[in-house]
């Protein structure tokens, strides 16, 4: 009886085996892909290839909204997104990962193939990500006890969406749930006096980044992996920011070899800290980012680094405020790179108090020094280590009334963020001796969009405000390319390859296509999101 049982088992199991290898054996027999994300618009990065044999994602972002950060908007993924075998991070910036935490909440546990500087660079991206979307739903849970403590005492009221050692402890409590987003919790509990500060529990944050990270497995520029039989994914230098790659797929169908690229985000030679992409390689078909659509900027950019500087310091001298918005990751390095080389050139005093508040800015900051030396930079920037460290650096900013002047204030792109960053702008902006830096991109209808066209008058919290400050913009710290640098990049694909547009708005994606197609490129396509492009028509 148990040697009849120990044959059956057996049986089994050499069947199961076999089919398991004819499964991940098998060959494929398509080549398509879809956009879900990114396809006619900027932000939401998110495709899938289809090779029969197995589905391969690259990105997951955040669809970020109009005049904001972009965290003030529901994530959705498709249906059938999480059944990919694979996802390929192209970089660390939250329209390309934001949507990663939901993907794993769905079920994915595929390896999530990233660069080294990528996996080190994700983390306060995620951490960013997920406090700063408050209108996510969530199942929350808070206790009742708590609750009672934040309305006496001030301290906020911790609320948590999954298992953890705070939610253990409130086990003895007269426990309170609700499925909703942050911000309507918030609303919930503000009618008191004072009004009852929601905030997420630390622990549900880093369960969540730790669910993401376990499923990193680290790639190499160059060195193609092997995902499945007849599929193979190759990581590139993008030069976009640290560890930023474009991914190459070469996929065996029939006899023959078809290459996929997705461009990613493609970098410039416009920044100090990063060389630009080398050309991309021949292949059949590329989904190439459109950002700046068909714009090129004029040959004095590389000029406006000095401008840059040199306006710092006329505002400095004249006793004013410097206000500088910008993007936490890369932008805020680049800056605190030139204004360490102006006090380097004694443009500015080494005494000058610069106010970096955002946790994620210091965080990020604090990685660039700590791996200057491990390839992520050029060079010049290896060998200096105060690069991004220039003198009185401080976290928190006074009051208004506190405000040294002169100095200069690094905040998030979005100026209206945060309470303190409405009042000191709403004090600030009225004076003429203020100077607003726009360095980053400025949504349609934001503030820095208005400030750039020559408002004079912003409304902030109900109030009127005069602008009576002094408004410069600069192009020269992007880290996208134009179109001259793309087309540099495109210089190897031949005209007879599909090239797809994604990453781009509507209007930036239609003037692309048609100079496309000028040059001779016989088929171009703006990606539709939800339609599958067949990829068979092209073969070496």
């Amino acid at each position: 009886m148990h040697r009849r049982t120990l044959l059956t088992w057996t049986a089994a199991i050499a069947f199961w085996a076999v089919a398991a290898c004819g499964s991940e054996g098998a060959l494929p027999t398509r080549c398509a892909a879809t956009s879900y994300g990114a396809a006619g618009q900027v932000s939401g990065s998110l495709h899938v290839l289809d090779t029969g044999n197995g589905r391969w994602m690259v990105d997951c972002g955040a669809v970020l909204g109009r005049g904001s950060t972009g965290f003030d908007r529901p994530q959705t993924l498709s249906d059938d997104v999480e059944t990919v075998k694979a996802l390929f991070l192209t970089h660390a910036h939250v329209d390309h990962l934001g949507r990663l935490p939901l993907l794993v909440e769905r079920g994915f546990s595929g390896p999530i193939y990233m660069t080294e500087a990528t996996e080190t660079l994700a983390v306060p991206m995620l951490r960013a990500e997920i406090r700063g979307n408050r209108s996510q739903p969530r199942h929350w849970c808070w206790s009742k006890r708590r609750l009672v403590r934040a309305e006496t005492d001030g301290k906020p009221l911790w609320c948590h969406w999954r298992r953890c050692r705070y939610r253990r402890e409130m086990a003895d409590e007269t426990v309170e749930k609700a499925t909703c987003s942050m911000q309507e919790l918030t609303d919930r509990f503000s009618h008191g006096t004072p009004a009852v500060r929601v905030a997420m529990c630390p622990e549900c944050v880093n369960e969540t980044i730790d669910s993401v990270m376990r499923l990193a497995r680290c790639a190499r520029y160059g060195i193609p992996t092997g995902v499945a039989d007849g599929v193979r994914a190759t990581f590139l230098d993008a030069g976009h920011l640290p560890g930023s790659a474009s991914v190459l797929f070469e996929v065996t169908l029939d006899g023959r070899r078809r290459r996929v690229l997705f461009s990613g985000d493609l970098g410039n030679t416009l920044s100090p800290l990063l060389n630009g992409p080398k050309p991309a390689p021949a292949c059949d078909t590329v989904f190439v980012e459109t950002t700046y659509g068909s714009a090129r900027r004029g040959p004095t950019v590389k000029e406006q680094h000095a401008a840059f500087r040199q306006d710092v310091a006329q505002a400095i001298a004249a006793g004013g405020v410097v206000w500088i918005p910008c993007f936490s990751m890369d932008r805020t390095q680049k800056i605190l790179y030139e204004l360490h080389t102006a006090q380097r050139q004694r443009l500015i005093p080494e005494k000058l108090p610069i106010y970096c508040p955002s946790p994620t800015a210091r965080e990020v900051t604090d990685l660039y020094r700590d791996h200057q030396r491990n390839g992520w930079f050029t060079p010049r920037i290896a060998i200096d280590p105060q690069a991004f460290s220039p003198n009185e650096v401080r976290s928190a900013v006074p009051s208004a009334k506190r405000l040294p002047r002169p100095c200069v204030i690094i905040s998030t792109s979005d100026m209206l963020l945060t309470d303190w960053m409405r009042r000191r702008l709403a004090s600030l902006l009225p004076e003429p001796s203020t100077t607003i830096l726009l360095v980053s991109y400025q949504d349609p209808e934001s503030v820095g969009d208005l400030l750039k066209h020559g408002a004079t008058q912003l409304e902030i919290d109900g109030q009127s405000v005069a602008v009576r400050a002094q408004v410069r913009s600069y192009q020269c710290f992007t880290g996208h390319g134009d179109a001259a640098d793309i087309d540099r990049w495109l210089a190897n694909v031949p005209k007879t390859a599909t090239v797809v547009l994604v990453h781009g708005d509507k209007e930036e994606l239609d003037a692309r296509a048609a100079q496309l197609r000028e040059q001779g490129r016989a088929r171009v396509i703006i990606a539709n999101e939800g339609a599958s492009i067949d990829l068979t028509l092209s073969a070496e």
